[in-house]
């Protein structure tokens, strides 16, 4: 009985062993590379638009590399393709956790990144939860709204500028720079999406309830010009107090 115990124990031990072992190849023996052979992999996979694989070498450069002078770089630069693996899957969820480790590697040093990660989990969550997507929106502050709705308009994002803008406006309607949240939304439904009421609407907001901003007479003049061809009404009427 002993005997068969004795093998019994050496079988299991064996077992466990092969386990342990397999796993250790699978999972627990990622080769480590040098810093610059990192790189070199990182940027290989970002030509390919591999992002996940570059994820994984980022991933591991930051965990092997933690004291090097480029730590925060690579961090920033993990945090970038997490948004662009997050852009490409159409798998909700995964998103959403690759939107939240932005977030997470991101902070503090770059505050606009996580909003903008806090903001584009809040737009996934919308459609299936809007109280968890109020959180997430709650959680940006108005600076980080304000450069977000300017680097959208950059990018010619109409849509998404004009919901940072709608946020501020909401989530701030007494605040002193409101007026001009109001003059860009107009700007915005005039300039670039041709929706002269909807401009019309904003920019009569700026001069009716902000009468002694500096934008208000600009505001008046745009509203009553909305959906004409601005820069031409100027210069007609240029000319017409050059001939007075």
């Amino acid at each position: 009985m002993r005997k068969w115990n004795l093998c019994s124990q050496r079988r299991s031990l064996c077992q466990m062993l092969t386990v342990l072992l397999v796993l250790s190849i699978a999972f627990g023996c990622a080769k480590k590379y040098s810093e610059e052979k990192y790189e070199e992999l990182i940027q290989e996979a970002k030509i390919k638009g591999e992002w996940d694989k570059a994820i994984k070498y980022c991933r591991d450069l930051i965990e092997y590399y933690p004291s090097s002078p480029k730590a925060q770089d690579h961090k920033l630069a993990l945090a970038d393709y997490l948004f662009k693996a997050a852009e490409k899957t159409e798998d909700k969820k995964k998103a959403i956790l690759y939107y939240s480790e932005a977030a997470s590697v991101a902070a503090p040093a770059d505050k606009l990144k996580v909003a903008q990660a806090n903001y584009n989990i809040a737009k996934l969550l919308e459609p299936t939860d809007s109280l968890k997507a109020a959180t997430y929106y709650r959680e940006i502050d108005k600076e980080q709204y304000d450069k977000m709705a300017q680097l959208y308009i950059a990018e010619e994002n109409y849509q998404d500028a004009i919901n940072c803008y709608t946020k501020l406006i909401g989530f701030y309607p007494k605040d002193p720079s409101s007026y001009k949240w109001h003059f860009m939304m107009g700007f915005i439904y005039s300039e670039y999406l041709d929706e002269p009421d909807k401009a019309k609407e904003y920019f009569k907001n700026v001069y009716t309830k902000f009468p002694e901003c500096e934008l208000a007479d600009d505001a008046k003049f745009l509203y009553e010009y909305a959906g004409e061809d601005v820069e031409e009404i100027i210069f007609r009427k240029a000319e017409e107090n050059t001939t007075q």
